[in-house]
């Protein structure tokens, strides 16, 4: 009878520990979340001719699962595309075109400064996710048209991009 009530006991005692032992209390993210990536971009190089831009335009393809916020009518809703950095909201003018078929946003960033605007950071892009968060590093730019004040083509310069998962 001893060994019967040891044995229950024991039993018992597993039960409880493993009941404990549910995982439950983890502070990572769910493998299925939602989120938002924000990629900053910028230009780096030395601009030939020298001189400032009058604008950019480049394309940013977003990885499987990233979307941008839209209107009902299909356009690039306001917010997704911010100037920033060397340009802001009250320095530039943006249009973007998203093409969910393709996952591609096609922005175009234009200084309404006469002067216009040097190297570095020149905007935001808000971007969402569902499901697994996107590394950092599967977003990809293409397409990059710097301009200069003369609307005429820059050469030596490359854009880049840094992004933030939330």
């Amino acid at each position: 009878m001893k060994k019967l009530i040891i044995y229950l006991c024991m039993l018992a005692g597993l039960v409880a520990l493993l009941t404990a032992c549910s995982g439950g209390g983890s502070s990572a993210p769910a493998p299925n979340s939602a989120g938002t990536a924000t990629l900053t971009l910028s230009t780096s190089g030395t601009p030939s001719p020298a001189g400032n831009l009058s604008g950019i335009g480049l394309t940013v393809t977003l990885p499987v699962g990233v979307t941008v916020a839209t209107n009902s009518d299909g356009s690039v809703a306001t917010g997704v595309v911010i100037p920033s950095g060397l340009l802001s909201s009250g320095t530039a003018t943006n249009n973007a075109v998203y093409n969910s078929s393709t996952r591609t946003l096609s922005l175009t960033i234009v200084s309404t400064q006469a002067a216009g605007f040097g190297v570095g950071q020149f905007a935001t892009v808000v971007c969402s996710y569902s499901g697994a968060a996107p590394s950092s590093s599967v977003f990809s730019l293409s397409s990059f048209a710097p301009a200069d004040l003369l609307l005429q083509p820059v050469s030596g310069l490359t854009a880049a991009y840094s992004a933030a998962i939330n």
